[in-house]
């Protein structure tokens, strides 16, 4: 286990009151065949009890998140363990129902069984930034867990960002077709144009979406933004030209040479894209960019937006069965790229830790804690 010596946050739960050094902030990182629940002494006053549950098999996640809570906090000693399997065991089980706090991946608490075998739990903090699978694993009338769910809202933005323009420079500037010249030693100039002659449009205007704004501008871009509802006059951010509702989808993609869809998993995005709508496409044969949810749209739209010569090319990050299976015909398409739901991987102990410390003293204030999720909208 990851033991912690008396903090100062220790004593803002104790409102202000003395603790003595005996008292200790745990923080869990679970492996199946260490003695961690065997070791776990749940000491008197010993609150609150803080889980860290490791995204990946062997990463050196928790350690990671560890050593920059450290440095931020050096009066905290930590001793980490790394999970050795997916699962849970039954004595771990019993020492996470005394967590209140965790740090997770949803799917761990899913695939474990958990979501409704915290009885002390107060605060999830998600390792992601979309928590769909969690959200969805409930029914849409209720009820739902009585804890806080937050999750790692501006964690990926660049990286996503970063994913969306590699991909718009290396087809606009033909750097994949200059590759495969350079291997036929053959010099051959092609014709390019620049990106500020370009409308990007985006759908799902979150702090991703507006990451992507903001680097389109950059670029001198054109860019569209699919909104909920309008801002109001003064609130317009200072990177988008034009704002659409999603009853003006069509008028956005006609508008397009890139569409890059962010949108959440949620019952209203299901089969977004589907049916004739990416038809409006076909006044540009815009690129079509999915690295949001792969329920907005079948992979057979894609195939067939395509085939009849609506779209000019897709970028798909996500899918509605991952992994893709190796029978798609996306694989094969000449015209469609597939990554494995890379575009926002990159995991930083350093920034989770950062966040942490600052929604941890936001918690035992009682204020208000950013990416909140909305039960109700699921995201």
């Amino acid at each position: 286990m990851i033991r912690c010596v008396q903090t100062e946050i220790i004593k803002r739960l104790f409102g202000g009151k003395s603790v003595n050094r005996s008292t200790t902030l745990k923080m869990l990182s679970v492996d199946p065949s260490s003695s961690v629940g065997a070791s776990m002494r749940k000491e008197e006053g010993t609150r609150p009890l803080v889980g860290i549950l490791a995204t990946f098999v062997g990463s050196p996640l928790e350690r990671e998140i560890a050593d920059a809570v450290q440095k931020t906090r050096p009066d905290i000693r930590f001793e980490v363990f790394v999970r050795g399997k997916p699962t849970i065991s039954e004595k771990e089980m019993e020492d996470l129902k005394s967590c209140e706090i965790l740090i997770a991946d949803p799917n761990i608490i899913l695939e474990n069984n958990l979501v409704n075998n915290l009885p002390n739990l107060k605060w999830m903090h998600c390792l992601w930034a979309g928590v769909d699978r969690f959200t969805r694993s409930f029914s849409p009338s209720g009820p739902y867990p009585s804890y806080l769910l937050t999750r790692n809202g501006d964690f990926f933005c660049i990286q996503m960002a970063e994913y969306v323009f590699g991909y718009i420079i290396d087809k606009e500037r033909h750097i994949t077709e200059m590759k495969k010249l350079k291997e036929q030693s053959l010099w051959k100039r092609l014709p390019y144009r620049t990106l500020s002659e370009l409308t990007l449009g985006i759908v799902g205007f979150g702090d991703i979406g507006k990451e992507i704004a903001r680097v389109a501008k950059a670029f001198q871009m054109n860019v569209w933004a699919l909104v909920r509802s309008f801002p109001k006059d003064g609130e317009q951010g200072p990177h988008v030209d034009e704002y659409r509702l999603s009853s003006d989808l069509p008028e956005l993609l006609a508008a397009s040479d890139y569409v890059v869809s962010i949108l959440p998993s949620v019952p209203s995005t299901d089969g977004f894209f589907d049916g004739d709508m990416l038809s409006h496409c076909s006044p540009k044969l815009t690129t079509f960019m999915n690295i949001g949810r792969g329920n907005v749209v079948k992979d057979e739209t894609i195939i067939a937006a395509l085939d009849r010569g609506w779209i000019g090319g897709a970028v798909l990050d996500v899918f509605s069965v991952e992994p893709l299976p190796d029978d798609s015909p996306l694989w094969t398409h000449p015209k469609v790229i597939v990554t494995p739901h890379i575009a926002g991987l990159c995991i930083s102990g350093s920034k989770i830790a950062g966040d942490f410390v600052q929604n941890y003293d936001r918690f035992v204030k009682g204020e208000t804690l950013p990416y909140t999720v909305d039960w109700d909208k699921g995201y």
